[in-house]
């Protein structure tokens, strides 16, 4: 153990404050709505109507439900300093928000006082957090601890804050250690949400606590890596007195800020939702994987079942560079991007002949020689935009594996670029099989990347890899799309198995801003017009600084 954590590590989790939490990395940080939400507003709350949210103090009896009496009379007395103990109303307003006002509907339960432990530098830790949200239908799987402050004079966060952290850990430990006494596989971080109830002041939490975060707690070591607690603070008018339960500004008691914070809890609900049905989709694959498929029959229900969405990118972001528009292409001055048909033969080089003779030849294509012709125009084009050379080559329809629902598959790319070091596969094309599959050559394309990367990891020397950026297109005739995804040992891991992975994996899609899109890839247009053909060439270029 380091000697800076000798002092810190054995304390109990109670009494965790600012020391431990920089003794395991552990930071807090304010987000904004956006980061926290993943949304630029946070929504308006279904009681935006109602008495509630429309009277400061306590209205008339006859214009409020059971419900709403109940919040205004647990409130009224959350800030009598006369009443003692302070933290058991606090509790009975908590309880009531919770299981009533705030998520009524998600199907979960709320559990008072419920011990859970960890090991801290080797020793059993106990913590007992007032309130836990508890999904009951998957054996109790712990969602969101909730703090009560219990010295109404103490309207710091720091203290609390360390605790709160403590409970997650335990919660973390606990669902890890319930899903291994069920034979499920354990997922290797959980994002855990939290609350630190001050009076009626609540400030709300994200925690994504991984297992080497939980490894080096247990052995009572620094961790290399830093954890950051993600915090947000209801954008309240005025934050003075906002945790001062003796305040008229103190937590929901101001109109203003019941309304905001009302909204916080009902932006809360989609991120809670989206962790129920995770675990679901995680426990229902479990007992039921999807069925093994080769990639070429890959559709849109294998994405979904693994976590993989595709989405447009723009030029930053895919081609990951400050620049909002294309690098010019090399050949701007050659014939290739100045003549539309293929001039005399004099003229041209052998790679810019063939390239007009595939794209004439594609326009000429039957159905039996559709993805012959897509191959042909493909590598003479990656050929003359300088893809290939002494160190990358071609390899046509190579024949790759990889593991789903615990049976070997296979994937058979219409082509790849092959880096002659131990990189392996770097850059894969999937052409449109037009009538054969429904869904496009997208799935396909992307479980070739999965299969590559698969075999990619095999081969490396140093072990399998943690992840790798595969890149490639799609062709439909001469008309290319983009992709970009970065693959991880974890995706691998939940697809060999069958699981519902936690984490979603980004494909990232560039279209071409040509003028006219459809027209671009309705076959067989694609590069024939120079102007779409110029604008593919400068997307060319920018894909060479990914490689």
């Amino acid at each position: 153990m380091d000697d800076d954590l000798a002092e810190y590590a054995s304390e109990s989790p109670g009494k965790w404050g600012i020391k431990e939490l920089e003794s395991f990395n552990i930071a807090v940080r304010d987000v904004p709505i956006s980061s926290f939400f993943g949304t630029q507003d946070l929504p308006p709350s279904p009681f935006a109507e109602t008495a509630l949210l429309n009277y400061e103090n306590v209205p008339p009896r006859d214009q409020m439900s059971e419900a709403e009496y109940l919040f205004f009379s647990y409130m009224t007395k959350v800030g009598r300093a006369e009443l003692q103990p302070f933290d058991g109303r606090v509790c009975d307003f908590t309880l009531h928000l919770v299981e009533n006002l705030a998520f009524p509907d998600l199907g979960i339960m709320l559990l008072l006082r419920i011990p859970l432990q960890f090991i801290v530098s080797g020793s059993a830790a106990l913590v007992c957090p007032k309130f836990i949200l508890v999904d009951p239908v998957h054996d109790e799987h712990y969602l969101l601890p909730i703090h009560v402050k219990e010295d109404r004079h103490d309207h710091s966060l720091e203290e609390s804050e360390a605790q709160l952290i403590a409970q997650t850990l335990a919660i973390f430990y606990h669902n890890h250690e319930r899903l291994a006494r069920v034979g499920l596989p354990a997922p290797d971080c959980q994002t855990i949400y939290g609350i630190i109830m001050t009076g009626t002041a609540p400030v709300f939490y994200r925690v994504i606590v991984t297992k080497d975060l939980l490894r080096s707690v247990r052995r009572g070591d620094r961790p290399k890596e830093e954890t950051v607690v993600s915090r947000f603070i209801p954008p309240v008018p005025e934050l003075e007195g906002y945790f001062n339960p003796d305040s008229l500004k103190s937590g929901m008691r101001p109109l203003e800020n019941r309304r905001m914070i009302f909204r916080c809890f009902e932006g809360l609900k989609p991120l809670l939702t989206f962790i129920l049905v995770t675990v679901d989709l995680r426990c229902s694959m479990a007992n039921n994987p999807p069925p093994a498929k080769s990639a070429s029959k890959w559709g849109q229900n294998e994405l979904e079942a693994f976590n993989i969405v595709v989405r447009d990118a723009p030029i930053s972001t895919f081609f990951a560079t400050q620049s909002l528009e294309l690098p010019p292409s090399p050949f701007a001055g050659t014939t290739v991007l100045n003549c539309e048909s293929s001039p005399p033969e004099a003229e041209l080089s052998l790679l810019e002949s063939d390239f007009f003779y595939y794209l004439k030849d594609l326009e000429q294509y039957d159905l039996e020689s559709y993805v012959s012709a897509v191959n042909d125009f493909t590598q003479s084009l990656l050929s003359m935009l300088g893809f290939t050379s002494k160190h990358r080559k071609i390899r046509h329809r190579p024949t790759m594996h990889f593991t789903m629902s615990g049976i070997e598959v296979d994937a058979c790319p219409q082509m790849t670029l092959v880096n002659v070091d131990e990189r392996g596969i770097v850059f894969l094309v999937e052409a449109d099989k037009l009538y054969k599959t429904p869904e496009g050559p997208e799935p396909p394309w992307i479980a070739g990347a999965i299969a590559a990367f698969y075999e990619n990891s095999a081969r490396w020397r140093g072990g399998r890899r943690a992840y790798q950026t595969i890149l490639g297109i799609t062709m439909t005739a001469t008309a290319p799309i983009f992709y970009r995804v970065t693959l991880t040992e974890k995706l691998l891991q939940d697809i060999e198995q069958g699981l519902f992975p936690l984490e979603e994996t980004v494909v990232l899609r560039f279209v071409p801003p040509v003028p006219n899109l459809e027209d671009y890839l309705e076959s067989p247009k694609g590069m024939r017009p120079l102007i779409n053909r110029q604008i593919v060439f400068q997307c060319f270029e920018g894909l060479k600084t990914l490689l």
